[in-house]
């Protein structure tokens, strides 16, 4: 039995820099700890992650490809707030962690490398600016031992990005930052002294977020540079002509600006290098967090280079800027982005290797990628399949009735549904298909109680139970190849649902209501803002963004209260007709157990025993007995019968005799109800089982432990796999605080048998299995 990775749903960090696309065709993005590699062509050609990163302890900052002047790149850089550098390096069809750069004192914000010699990979030079207020020097030879060679004292100044190319026309080492001075300072490194000051850009009226180098085929560089002024400045670095001269007549209707000039010391001479401002593009509304050059150049109408560059800005678009072939003007080529919704703008955007796809990232960790047609560059942009996932904590996941899709809820407050999609040729790739709730609260917990409907807690108090829509059972049904509709009738659902601008339910919307005349012509301007915004779509390719936001929610169908706190835990039964929860508690009458019938959506019973918060429970296989674990470190078990009310306390273990000495924070019932397992904060998974014969005078009455296991670290999950793994043994996968996934065999003849250890599944603890 092979173990193996088959989809990974993450996404991008709330920083401009986290986001990088190489020439090698992988994208590279920061996702919390984890540097997170995306192919664009894996699946089929539909994209999928393939690697997951972690040496980071904290959030990383910035993710970058150490580029190549000619092949793909084999090594990137991550910077993170735990005040570190990783290099990383292809090792076969892997990266691996080559060096760690230390010696910042605060959180490194951004950093850029390149190899020293444009045709040699020996020796690396980093630069790395942190929010100790300094720029720090490194050097990492063909080992990848690294030394840092200078620091550069800003003065009190932070350096929101820095680049890094070679001087026009040599093999000089130059970098340029931008920061909250509102200048881009540029250094070139001098034989002797180092990294030296040059030059100063002016021009900026607001803090300057992001910088870009592009090396053109006339022996010169452009440099752009964007900022808080919703301005985008290029300038253009070339080497001093011999021969130059002025001509005083210049150009009939020519107007151009004075430049400046620089010298540079090379090894046995100087050079003087001029600096003129390209040009300066005023097209968004908002702050301007990244530029990006198209990696790629093609030639104009009349045999020139032709250069694209993509900004990315808070006012909700990005564009691509190139030079009119007639006249020499910087023009907006196209324009991307969000009309309305509830999203945040855009923080970041790069080109792919051929110029003809680009991929920004939002302020809440949201994809968008758009591509065109290799044949016709003047084609319309397309937009195209995305990577995506949660942008904050993943509080659980459920399985649905049939297992045809997986849910998920977050502290971003949205519940998300992840399910195979089947392509035209028949290949599947695991994509995130709907976003039945977008919500105002942190949610905590998630359980499925039939093919088409689930139910919610999160930090309001109120469960929520949500029904599929029929626009979702149409796409559903064309994505993924499954039918989910059961003993009801598709007439009894409703077409969509909506958010109101200031609810937190979603409402449903019908045919009905999308063939209403609304008469807006005749409303009074303020009631003129449309009852709801879900348009009815046919999908061929998994939704994008605005999609999901809009056009995937379920509609409420009702809301269960009882809980006097914050949601903390939710199971159902395997049948789906009862639902349990328990909410945050630090007495034993908030700790109570509530249970609810799902044909009523009534309260059917109240189970008092722990006395803090229950992190988790869970249903027998035949739906007889409810096992809860708490903080108070015990565990319990009550027989339910839902057919007479009766709900009975058959087993439990306290403090004494709970084996555990720390809070249990999982629990899990084996395929065949024999035996439930338990895992704590104390490193220890241990398996109960039902005695043989007779009931104890403890406690403990017929249950006993069967075996025990003590971990590496803290156990945070546990899950029995839901059939034998061969002969008699059980399969347990144990998930542990430091994100590593461990799966044991065992058995009560033979005990435990480590089978495969997932090293860093996640960058922090594994919280459900």
């Amino acid at each position: 039995m092979a173990v193996r990775v088959e989809y990974t749903s993450c996404s991008c960090n709330r920083n401009p820099q986290s986001l990088d696309w190489g020439c090698n065709n992988i994208v590279a993005y920061g996702a919390c700890n984890a540097v997170v590699l995306y192919d664009p062509e894996a699946d089929s050609g539909a994209g999928a992650v393939t690697h997951t990163l972690v040496n980071h302890s904290a959030k990383v900052n910035c993710v970058r490809w150490i580029r190549r002047k000619n092949g793909a790149e084999t090594a990137l850089l991550s910077t993170s707030v735990d005040k570190t550098v990783t290099i990383w390096t292809k090792q076969d069809d892997r990266f691996i962690p080559a060096t760690r750069l230390v010696g910042h004192e605060d959180a490194v914000t951004t950093a850029d490398a390149l190899y020293s010699a444009p045709a040699s990979s020996d020796l690396i030079t980093v630069a790395s600016a942190g929010g100790d207020f300094s720029i720090r020097i490194w050097e990492v030879d063909a080992e990848f031992t690294a030394r840092c060679v200078q620091e550069i004292n800003l003065k009190g100044n932070f350096a929101m990005d820095i680049r890094m190319c070679f001087l026009p026309s040599t093999c000089v080492p130059m970098l340029a930052y931008g920061g909250n001075d509102m200048m881009v300072h540029c250094y070139y490194k001098d034989p002797t002294a180092g990294f030296v000051k040059c030059h100063t850009l002016y021009g900026h009226e607001d803090w300057v977020r992001g910088i870009t180098f592009k090396e053109c085929a006339d022996d010169s560089v452009f440099v752009a540079s964007c900022s808080q002024d919703s301005v985008i400045r290029i300038w253009k670095i070339s080497p001093c002509r011999d021969d130059k001269t002025v001509n005083s007549n210049g150009t009939p209707g020519e107007i151009k600006l004075r430049g400046s000039t620089f010298t540079a010391t090379l090894n046995e001479s100087s050079q003087a290098f001029d600096v003129e401002l390209e040009t300066v593009l005023s097209g968004h509304e908002g702050w301007v967090y990244s530029v990006h050059w198209c990696p790629a150049t093609s030639r104009g109408e009349d045999g020139g280079e032709r250069h694209s560059l993509l900004s990315a800005s808070m006012d909700k678009t990005v564009v691509v800027w190139e030079p009119d072939s007639s006249t020499g003007l910087w023009l907006d080529k196209a324009r991307f982005g969000d009309i309305g919704g509830n999203t945040l703008g855009f923080l970041g955007a790069v080109f792919g290797p051929d110029g003809n796809r680009i991929l920004a990232h939002g302020f809440q960790g949201s994809f968008h990628m758009w591509k065109r047609p290799e044949s016709d560059r003047d084609n319309l942009w397309q937009t195209s399949v995305t990577p995506g996932g949660h942008f904050d904590k993943v509080g659980d996941i459920a399985w649905s009735a049939g297992g045809e899709y997986l849910l998920s809820c977050s502290s971003d407050q949205t519940t998300r549904l992840h399910a195979p999609w089947i392509m035209p040729q028949g290949s599947k790739s695991w994509k995130e298909i709907a976003r039945p709730q977008v919500h105002g609260h942190d949610l905590a917990c998630i359980a499925s109680t039939g093919r088409l409907q689930f139910v919610s807690g999160a930090e309001e108090k109120v469960l929520r139970a949500f029904e599929g829509t029929r626009n979702f059972i149409d796409n559903f049904k064309r994505l993924c190849g499954a039918n989910l509709l059961e003993d009801c009738s598709i007439k009894e659902l409703a077409e969509g649902a909506s958010v109101p601008s200031l609810g937190l339910s979603n409402k449903a919307v019908y045919e009905s209501d999308l063939t209403r005349d609304t008469g807006d012509t005749e409303r009074h301007p303020k009631n003129q803002f449309p009852e709801f915004y879900f348009t009815p779509v046919i999908l061929t390719e998994p939704p994008t963004e605005e999609d999901l936001l809009q056009n995937t929610l379920w509609t409420e169908a009702r809301k269960l209260y009882g809980h006097g706190y914050e949601l903390f835990a939710l199971t159902s039964s395997r049948d789906g007709k009862l639902i349990a929860s328990a909410c945050k508690a630090s007495t034993q009458q908030h700790a109570a157990i509530i249970l609810w019938n799902t044909a009523t959506w009534k309260q059917v019973g109240e189970l008092v025993f722990h006395n803090l918060t229950i992190t988790q429970m869970e249903f027998s296989p035949d739906d007889r007995h409810l096992l809860s674990v708490s903080r108070d470190r015990s565990w319990c078990i009550h027989k339910i019968d839902i057919s007479g009310n009766i709900f009975v306390r058959v087993a439990f273990a306290d403090k004494k005799t709970a084996i555990h000495q720390r809070i249990i924070w999982s629990c899990t019932w084996s395929h065949d109800g024999l035996y439930f397992a338990t895992a704590s904060r104390d490193k220890k998974v241990v398996v109960w089982g039902w005695k043989a014969e007779g009931s104890s005078e403890t406690n403990l009455g017929p249950i006993e432990s069967k075996g025990q296991l003590s971990v590496e670290d803290s156990a945070t999950a546990v899950s029995f796999a839901p059939s034998f793994a061969g002969g008699d043994r059980y399969l347990i996968a144990i998930g542990l605080e430091r994100g590593s996934i461990h799966l044991y065999h065992w058995s009560l003849q033979s005990g435990w048998t480590l089978y495969e250890t997932l090293q860093q599944s996640y960058p922090l603890l594994c919280s459900n299995l």
